[in-house]
């Protein structure tokens, strides 16, 4: 049952391309060889929930973009959880991003 999955993890590498380490990813591998990195409310929460919230805040505001809850592909995952990480680095970005998501709830009458 492995040995097809290991024969197939060649082609998987090359159909994969490569791609940089976003700065959400950068910021995880310092907090995971244990340093901060920056200074930014993100590292008084456990890693995962940071990298989870990053995730979320910016599946929420490309849901907002589209106007849609279609399912992401992991190469748009990836690029929520990095615009989440830059929408987190100011308070102003949570904001803005939660009086849109007000905005479009009320428009919908949510």
């Amino acid at each position: 049952m492995i040995e097809p999955t290991i024969a197939g993890l060649d082609e998987l590498k090359t159909s994969s391309g490569e791609q940089q380490f976003s700065e959400a990813e950068t910021y995880l591998l310092s907090r995971l060889a244990g340093v901060a990195g920056i200074d930014h409310w993100l590292n008084d929460v456990r890693v995962d929930a940071a990298m989870r919230v990053c995730e979320m805040v910016g599946v929420a505001a490309a849901r907002v973009a589209q106007g849609g809850t279609q399912s992401l592909s992991e190469r748009e995952l990836h690029s929520c959880t990095q615009s989440g990480f830059q929408l987190l680095q100011t308070e102003s970005g949570l904001n803005d991003l939660c009086d849109e998501l007000k905005r479009e709830c009320t428009r919908k009458n949510l």
